[in-house]
């Protein structure tokens, strides 16, 4: 994928090596993985998506892999901040909130124009 190419070329090396290094170890993730070739077949459930026959389990799409307990830890800190750097998770928040506001008011002025 492109942003993983850009991100790959910015640090100079493997955007997976981040990911490792700069979350999982931090968090203590020791069942994510960033491709099949790292786990045992035989501990990967299979996966599908509604009206698609296709069995997941074998096609490596890019996607990460991870148990169940890894995904929990996960969330939990990104939604206790623990995930972020002093300060990241309130400029995110802003960040954010801002898109927000300004989608609001893009819509609001659109919906306007439009009952005229």
């Amino acid at each position: 994928m492109l942003i993983e190419d850009l991100i790959d070329k910015t640090l100079g090396y493997s955007h997976l090596q981040y990911i490792k290094e700069e979350i999982l170890l931090q968090l203590g993730l020791n069942n994510t993985f960033g491709s099949l070739s790292e786990v045992d077949m035989d501990d990967v459930m299979s996966g599908y998506y509604v009206g698609v026959e296709t069995d997941f389990k074998n096609e490596d799409t890019g996607l990460m892999l991870a148990t169940a307990e890894d995904v929990g830890i996960f969330l939990r800190a990104l939604n206790d901040g623990s995930l972020f750097k002093e300060g990241e998770q309130k400029s995110i928040l802003q960040s954010t909130f801002t898109n927000i506001q300004v989608c609001y008011l893009v819509i609001k002025a659109l919906l306007n124009t439009t009952k005229k």
